[in-house]
């Protein structure tokens, strides 16, 4: 099945240096871009897919951690990719999808808990690990569905602390 995927990157670099990235569908090479100095990376791949499941991976890699610019315990700049969004055949993936997908940190010299998740900003090397099923507009829909569902069950209260323990208050008194 002919499926179309769009990649968005917001590049994050020094005055010296931009990350070093390659895109990868399973174990096949999309691309790969070495101190790239964009503002953004955007790309479409036209690919055939067979049905079932699939992963997309960004890697992200060649970063020291000398190459994170910090002031004053501030960061000043960065050697990093972020992930912005990703579509299949025209539809933008959920952001609550691209969060729950894991990020898993490789060749870093100082020990980091890995893998971790509810991410998009890769600034060690190692892979981000997109999860997903062909045909991916009936699965990109689906997590629309899924996640519409769970936002909708929650109601953010447009009152203060206080107003809300008022109320509650009076609630459990009339309750009794």
């Amino acid at each position: 099945m002919k499926e179309k995927i769009r990649l968005l990157l917001k590049i994050h670099r020094t005055d010296k240096k931009g990350p070093s990235f390659k895109i990868f569908l399973g174990d096949t090479l999309l691309d790969e871009k070495n101190n790239y100095f964009e503002e953004f990376y955007e790309n479409t791949f036209l690919l055939e897919l067979d049905p079932g499941k699939h992963f997309l991976i960004i890697e992200h890699f060649n970063k020291q951690p000398r190459d994170t610019v910090v002031k004053d315990g501030k960061i000043l700049s960065d050697v990093a990719i972020q992930l912005e969004s990703i579509y299949f055949n025209g539809i933008k993936c959920h952001l609550v999808d691209l969060h729950e997908n894991y990020f898993y940190v490789s060749n870093w010299k100082y020990p980091v808990k890995s893998p971790f998740k509810n991410n998009l900003f890769f600034g060690y090397n190692g892979k981000y690990v997109y999860e997903f099923q062909s045909p991916s507009t009936k699965y990109v829909l689906s997590t629309h569905k899924k996640y519409k569902k769970e936002h909708n069950q929650l109601q953010e209260l447009d009152i203060t602390e206080d107003e809300f323990i008022k109320q509650l208050r009076e609630y459990v008194s009339d309750g009794n």
